[in-house]
């Protein structure tokens, strides 16, 4: 992880509308129930490529944020205090990460994996997570990962929508 975050791969443009996703998720610790977010868009561009997908309406789901917009991150810290960027020594980055009330992170790589909040395997699942659309309507540059494909078309097909004034 860390070799491609230090390259400029990780330097993204993300194209308006952007998306933040809610759902939740388990804690590995306490088991509490937790709410957990992430970012998301129809389309970016990474290393002078358009990411999307032109033949059906697909998210494109930030990973690993290591750096947004001030006027985002004010926007999303102060709804979700949980979110906050931390040093992962398993990513060896530091970067935005929901975390639940007992302390334990949620990191990225756990949260895509197949069932997990972020990763949902079935019409059912996907309807368990909210999509928020967010009123920035400018182009925004991001560094982070991205995750496009089939776990993105599932959830804008079946997730429930809303919009969140920012």
């Amino acid at each position: 992880m860390a070799d491609q975050a230090e390259t400029d791969d990780w330097e993204i443009e993300v194209e308006p509308p952007l998306f933040l996703l809610l759902a939740q998720e388990t804690c590995y610790r306490c088991k509490a129930n937790a709410a957990v977010i992430a970012f998301a868009t129809l389309s970016l561009i990474s290393n002078g490529l358009r990411i999307s997908d032109d033949d059906e309406p697909s998210l494109v789901i930030l990973q690993y944020v290591e750096r947004m917009p001030p006027e985002i991150e004010t926007f999303v810290t102060a709804r979700f205090p949980s979110y906050r960027k931390h040093f992962s020594r398993t990513a060896d980055l530091a970067y935005f990460a929901n975390f639940c009330v007992c302390g334990a992170n949620f990191g990225d790589h756990f949260l895509g994996e197949p069932d997990a909040a972020f990763f949902p395997t079935t019409e059912s699942d996907a309807r368990k997570i909210q999509i928020h659309s967010l009123s920035f309507r400018q182009p925004m540059q991001f560094r982070a990962g991205f995750s496009d494909g089939t776990v993105g078309t599932l959830i804008y097909k079946h997730a429930v929508t809303s919009h969140l004034e920012s």
